[in-house]
């Protein structure tokens, strides 16, 4: 600012809370990445009321389903770390240099 003082801004925490869990985005993503047919994914913890925090998944992906991909959290991922919703877009926002969003996928959400 004016007066010489630097802000952060951005996330937090990298961390999913969810049913008093404790769910890393980046292990969920790297799962998810491994489908031959997933493009690009992003995982965010979004507020629920039940779980305080619920697992989103937002995946890029050439001819893939839902279904298929829980299927490959369920084989990879214990029930909690798997994402309560999976939703497909045609791509991740990222800033200019190349870094996921989140804040928009959240706002996404809302």
């Amino acid at each position: 600012d004016d007066s010489g003082y630097l802000y952060i801004s951005g996330r937090l925490k990298d961390l999913i809370i969810t049913g008093g869990f404790n769910v890393y985005p980046r292990e969920v993503e790297d799962v998810l990445s491994r489908h031959s047919g997933v493009r690009d994914v992003a995982v965010v913890g979004f507020p629920s009321d039940h779980w305080g925090e619920e697992v989103v998944a937002f995946v890029v992906a050439d001819g893939v389903s839902e279904k298929e991909l829980s299927e490959v959290c369920a084989k990879d991922l214990v029930g909690y770390k798997r994402p309560k919703r999976i939703l497909f877009l045609d791509s991740i926002p990222k800033n200019s240099m190349g870094k996921t969003l989140y804040r928009d996928l959240k706002a996404e959400l809302s």
